[in-house]
Parts: structure tokens; sequence; C-alpha cells
């Protein structure tokens, strides 16, 4: 996020920086932090993670400068990008959403 910067708009921007995409952001599946120590104990990363349910009503994705490629796969699919059990776990409750 940019300071200042509402959160939404930054998921809009962020999305279409990254596939080239146009979304309406919808709502929130998961949000949780992620706080990195170093060996001192002090702290030397902290991540806020807000995942939102998204739709693209229209546009073709390609991968932005950041990403090697891009893909629309199934849940199923999903361990043969080696995506993490966390963030898979994240992506099949937003997929059961009606």
């Amino acid at each position: 996020m940019e300071l200042g910067e509402r959160l939404t708009d930054a998921v809009r921007r962020e999305l279409r920086e990254e596939t080239g995409l146009t979304v309406e952001v919808g709502r929130m599946i998961e949000l949780f932090d992620r706080v990195h120590h170093d060996a001192d104990g002090r702290v030397r990363y902290h991540f806020v993670i807000a995942d939102f349910l998204c739709h693209a009503p229209e546009g073709d994705a390609v991968a932005g400068t950041d990403a090697e490629a891009v893909a629309w796969v199934t849940a199923d699919e999903l361990q043969a990008y080696g995506v993490n059990e966390h963030a898979a776990a994240v992506i099949r409750k937003a997929l059961a959403e009606p």
C-alpha cells in the first residue's frame, strides 16, 4: 500500500499492475499478519496480508514485470503450482463463495 491509499484502491491498483486486469473488489476472505524476527529477537519484518475476493468482468490476465507467468487454475491444480497450504486454503475458501 502507498501512504494514504485506501485498502480497496490498493487491491485494484496492485491487480492492475500485476495482471493488467481491472477488478471489482468484493468481500475480504481473510486477514492475517506475519512477524519475522532476526537472530537477536528484534522484529525484522511485519507483514499484514488481506485477501479479497475480486471479479474481473472483462479482459485477459497478463504477467506484470514482477511475475514470470499468469494462469487461471482450478482448486485441484493449485498443488502443481507450489502454492503453500495456507494460501491454498484461502483460495479454496474464496472459490467456495457463491
